[in-house]
C-alpha cells in the first residue's frame, strides 16, 4: 500500500570543480536529488530512498549530500529502510574501498551494505554517446582494458538479505542490483 513520496534536493557546489571544467557540464550547476517512497507492507512502514550523489565535488561533497539525505530521513521514522542508487564512488580500485568505507561510516553501523564485496557495478564499455565516454571506452577496449567502477549500492536498516545479485546486462553502463529482504 502506497503511503506517500518525498523529494530531497541535495546541496550543490558553488562553482565547477576541476573535472567538471573538463566536460560539457562546466557551465551547468548540476542539481542532484534523492527520492523516497513510503509503503505500508503487512502493517510495517517501509521507506525506499533512491539516490544519485554527485560525481563533481569529490567525496567530501558526496558525504555532504549524504548528510542531507540522512537529515531528511531522520525527520520521520520507518520500520524498514532501504537506500539505493548511484553513490558515484568513482576512483581507482586502490582508493575506491576507502570511499566506500567513508560512505559506510557516514551512514553508521545500523546500515548494512548489501553488496560489500562487489568489485564493480558500472562498465563504461556500454556508455551512451551523450555521456561522453564512448571514445575513451573504445580506446581502452582496443587495448583490452574494461573501465569498470563501483558506483551503485544498496544499504538497508532492520532488514535481512536473503538473496542478491548483480545482473550483467547490456543497455546501460550501470548494472542492475537486485535483492530480496526479510525482517531482521
Amino acid at each position: 500500500y502506497f503511503l506517500k513520496e518525498e523529494k530531497i534536493m541535495l546541496p550543490t557546489i558553488s562553482k565547477p570543480d576541476f573535472l567538471q571544467r573538463l566536460t560539457a557540464f562546466a557551465k551547468d550547476k548540476l542539481q542532484r536529488g534523492a527520492f523516497s517512497v513510503f509503503l505500508l507492507i503487512d502493517g510495517k512502514k517501509v521507506r525506499i530512498t533512491n539516490v544519485h550523489l554527485a560525481w563533481e565535488g569529490g567525496i567530501k561533497h558526496r558525504l555532504s549530500q549524504l548528510d542531507s539525505i540522512l537529515s531528511s530521513l531522520g525527520k520521520e521514522s520507518a520500520d524498514y529502510d532501504i537506500i539505493a542508487g548511484d553513490f558515484n564512488t568513482a576512483a581507482p580500485a586502490v582508493f575506491r574501498r576507502s570511499q566506500e568505507k567513508s560512505v559506510e561510516n557516514k551512514l553508521g553501523k545500523e546500515w548494512v551494505n548489501v553488496f560489500p564485496n562487489l568489485p564493480y557495478s558500472c562498465d563504461v564499455s556500454y556508455a551512451v554517446p551523450q555521456d561522453g565516454w564512448v571514445r575513451i571506452s573504445r580506446i581502452l577496449l582496443f587495448f583490452g582494458i574494461k573501465f569498470r567502477q563501483r558506483l551503485d549500492y544498496i544499504f538497508t536498516k532492520n532488514l535481512k538479505t536473503i538473496s542478491k545479485e548483480m545482473l550483467d546486462l547490456p543497455g546501460s553502463d550501470h548494472r542492475p542490483l537486485m535483492a530480496t529482504f526479510l525482517d531482521d
